[in-house]
């Protein structure tokens, strides 16, 4: 199994150094797993401060950084990294595009490509969402549709009741096994 984490990186210098970190673990308990970042349009030191934070921690097996000018936005940070690799001699058999202002939780990784190895016919899978105390976020949504208009529309606790699941957000606490979409801050690619 080789998995490349893609983390786009714009004014996120001490954010991205904190993923990072988060990520050694990951590494060292998923053999396989590559990290590349994308300093995307930063007019500061981060390249030089990114690439001194890999060498100083001896992430340089795993981890590297290729700079772009200017800012191309997420897509646009994500696809520097995915053609690199995919213009590579490297093999990988999965994507992880990963928000730079992400802590990845002990063992989070192994589960994602787990329900993956499991599930042969899925090409995406996105985990819930949680904040740095644990409250889970909203990260799965559905389809807008002429419901959801009303939803948003109305603005009213009644109809936003009764037509709850139509609404665009799906709340955290009703995570469905297959949404319509799943937010991409944290999102594992099929190949």
């Amino acid at each position: 199994m080789k998995l490349l984490v893609v983390i786009t990186s714009y004014r996120a210098r001490d954010l991205t150094f904190a993923c990072l970190k988060s990520l050694e673990n990951e590494v060292l308990e998923n053999p396989g797993i590559k990290v590349g970042i994308c300093d995307n349009g930063n007019e500061d030191d981060t390249a030089e401060f990114l690439n001194r934070a890999i060498t100083e921690n001896n992430w340089q097996d795993w981890a590297y950084v290729l700079s772009v000018m200017p800012n191309r936005g997420f897509a646009g940070g994500n696809n520097v990294v995915l053609n690199d690799a995919l213009n590579s001699e490297a093999e990988y058999d999965y994507f992880l595009l990963l928000n730079a202002d992400t802590i990845v939780r002990p063992g989070a990784i192994a589960i994602l490509l787990d329900v993956l190895k499991q599930n042969p016919g899925v090409g995406i899978v996105g985990p819930r969402i949680e904040g740095i105390e644990g409250d889970p976020q909203v990260s799965c949504f559905n389809y807008i549709s002429p419901i959801s208009e009303i939803i948003r529309s109305a603005r009213t606790g009644p109809i936003t009741r009764l037509l709850n699941r139509w609404d665009v957000p799906i709340q955290p606490e009703k995570l469905p096994d297959r949404p319509d979409w799943t937010s991409f801050c944290c999102a594992v690619i099929r190949k």
